[in-house]
C-alpha cells in the first residue's frame, strides 16, 4: 500500500484531519511520518531545494532526491 501526504509548492501540509503545517521544516516531515505510520527508511522526499527540502527531510532520516532544475553544481 502506498501512502502519501501532499506538501505543496509553498510547503503547506493539509492532513485529512484538518491539521495544517506551513513551511518546509523538520516538523512537516515528522508530521508526515507520524500521520502515515511509516518509518523514515521507507520514505523518500523529492524536492528542488537543498537548503530546505533535502536538509530538513534528511534531518529526520528520510531519503531524498534532489531535482536540480537550474543545473547547479553539486556541493
Amino acid at each position: 500500500m502506498i501512502k502519501a501526504i501532499f506538501i505543496d509548492f509553498y510547503g503547506t501540509v493539509v492532513h485529512e484531519d484538518g491539521e495544517v503545517i506551513k513551511q518546509v521544516s523538520q516538523e512537516i516531515f515528522e508530521f508526515a511520518l507520524n500521520s502515515t505510520g511509516l518509518s523514515a527508511e521507507k520514505v523518500v522526499h523529492i524536492g528542488d531545494s537543498l537548503s530546505s527540502d533535502v536538509k530538513e527531510a534528511s534531518s529526520v532520516g528520510i531519503n531524498t532526491i534532489w531535482i536540480n532544475r537550474s543545473g547547479r553544481e553539486i556541493p
